[in-house]
């Protein structure tokens, strides 16, 4: 409120502003005071209610503004006159996403008096959608529309509960199912949902694990199907790396420009020397700033370095930096 009335506001000398939780209970904290300097905006019916006087009206900045209330009820109930629908989703980081869903509001002859997007927390890249639509669930034309909505993921299934919960796997047929596939932000709870899922005789599972040095103990579990994030950047970076190389005929001690020339790419093959990195572990070494080592590959063996790997002759190097006019290994490390 103290946002929508800021022009009137402005306008008053000597007064101090406070923020309630909302306008009603404003007025009733102003009516139980009996103090005469304090006041409240609020609605006429809230001063009516809570004995107030009525100082002055209509001081919003403009005639059209609403403050709208959303009631939230455990079975779906229609009222009669109700004309607008809200809708929150989300939408694949990919070309035409966002407009294969408008051109289905524009089939449907639905107007669309609103469209907001916010970062989708914990998600890079990824943003969720907030619309408005002068529409009813109960017309015909709107129910259809919600269910082209749900068409986009055709094959999935959203469960309202911890996927990654027992009871919650087996009331949901986990027995029958082809496939399981754990993607949580927790290796733990992966890794025992995952052996959950072997030992009910899923034909196929899937598990995401962050920590590479545990992959041969996962492996001795029977969980041959890991993805592993780094190790899927790590070989991203050095498919793309490489392409480059032996598209300019070269494959080694190039440089690659990535993100609009905003970070670099380089791929070096270590030689036999002196060099001041060779065998020692990373974590003894003093990398530039904005810089990272990537890739390591030795022989048929890829790499994803911790503090206790090392460089040795022979290995090709992958490095990933933020800093232009790098020519050598050597000027990596400090």
């Amino acid at each position: 409120a103290l946002g929508q009335c800021s022009a009137f506001l402005k306008g008053l000398s000597g007064v101090e502003t406070r923020v309630c939780a909302n306008t009603a209970m404003a007025a009733r904290e102003v009516a139980a005071s009996g103090d005469g300097t304090l006041a409240a905006i609020s609605s006429e019916s809230c001063a009516a209610q809570y004995g107030l006087e009525i100082l002055q009206s209509h001081i919003q900045n403009t005639d059209n503004n609403y403050t709208r209330f959303i009631i939230i009820e455990k079975e779906p109930r229609l009222y009669p006159g109700a004309n607008k629908l809200s809708l929150l989703f989300s939408l694949p980081d990919e070309p035409g996403s966002l407009s294969r869903v408008l051109a289905r509001f524009a089939t449907g002859s639905l107007n669309l008096t609103k469209l907001e997007s916010r970062p989708d927390e914990g998600s890079n890249f990824r943003y969720l959608f907030y619309a408005d639509l002068e529409a009813s669930v109960g017309e015909p034309a709107v129910r259809r529309l919600l269910k082209s909505l749900s068409d986009e993921l055709p094959h999935a299934t959203v469960l309202c509960g911890d996927g990654t919960n027992i009871d919650t796997l087996e009331q949901e047929g986990l027995r029958n199912m082809d496939a399981f596939i754990c993607l949580t932000d927790r290796d733990e709870e992966n890794l025992m949902a995952g052996l959950y899922a072997m030992r009910s005789g899923i034909p196929k599972v899937v598990i995401k694990n962050n920590r590479s040095n545990y992959s041969d103990i996962i492996a001795s579990l029977g969980l041959d199907s890991v993805v592993s994030p780094k190790q899927i950047t790590s070989d991203y970076i050095l498919r793309y790396t490489r392409a480059i190389a032996n598209r300019h005929g070269s494959s080694v001690e190039k440089l690659y420009r990535l993100l609009d020339g905003q970070a670099e790419a380089l791929e070096f093959v270590v030689k036999d020397g002196n060099d001041k990195f060779l065998g020692k572990p990373l974590r003894d070494l003093h990398l530039i700033p904005n810089t990272l080592v990537a890739v390591i590959v030795r022989g048929d063996k890829i790499i994803t370095p911790f503090g206790n790997d090392h460089i040795e002759a022979g290995d090709s190097v992958i490095i990933m930096t933020c800093e232009s006019g790098i020519s050598n290994l050597n000027e990596v490390f400090r």
